[in-house]
């Protein structure tokens, strides 16, 4: 699941996690899906490049030593599954089109969307 949280944060979206769903403000149903379409049909990332999004990766004892690279590397390998987080994507791709509530273009991000049958 954290793979598919830094993947959508990656594209500019502010997403958080909330226990075992992802909360995605700033956009629509119909834009997340159309977004998560584009991803599902991209090649998979690399580890590496995904992982230098992130702000914080330092989680070890001794992380604060390691370089960005070094630092990058050791969060791609026990933070980031790009295989599974693809193999989701195209799951959730294959979920029907949503339809945005009334007002969609003009959303609120404090407003949470319910989406049946689309869970992340």
């Amino acid at each position: 699941m954290n793979t598919l949280l830094v993947t959508l944060a990656s594209q500019g979206l502010n997403v958080g996690q909330d226990g075992v769903c992802l909360t995605v403000k700033g956009t629509t149903p119909t834009r997340l899906w159309a977004l998560i379409h584009e991803l599902a049909a991209a090649p998979q990332p690399d580890p590496l490049a995904l992982a230098d999004c992130v702000r914080t990766k330092a989680r070890d004892k001794y992380d604060r030593y390691l370089g960005e690279d070094l630092l990058n590397l050791a969060y791609a390998a026990r933070a980031l599954d790009i295989p599974a987080a693809w193999a989701t994507l195209a799951d959730l791709a294959n979920l029907p089109r949503p339809h945005d509530p009334p007002g969609a273009a003009y959303y609120d991000d404090d407003e949470r969307w319910e989406l049946p049958g689309f869970l992340i």
